[in-house]
């Protein structure tokens, strides 16, 4: 680092602190940069996995899948009432 000749000794120790100041703050950068990319990274996976989702849906009803992709009690499309009672 050279010499800061325009306030002597104290402009040197000014220019020591700013230096190590841009310096940390470049890293913070290059984390923070780092830390969105992993953010997009997930949010695209999520993204992926949501559109894969929908299109495996979309693909059971064009099929006529008799079965709903949710099973729930009264999702069956055969009952018991049907059959009739003993």
């Amino acid at each position: 680092m050279g010499r800061n000749y325009l306030a002597g000794t104290h402009g040197d120790a000014a220019n020591a602190v700013l230096a190590a100041a841009g310096y940390n703050f470049r890293r913070l950068l290059e984390w923070l940069a780092l830390l969105l990319s992993a953010i997009l990274v997930a949010l695209t996976a999520a993204a992926d996995l949501t559109a894969a989702r929908r299109r495996s849906s979309q693909e059971r009803q064009s099929v006529g899948c008799r079965w709903p992709a949710k099973v729930g009690r009264d999702s069956f499309p055969i009952r018991a009432a049907d059959f009739g009672s003993r």
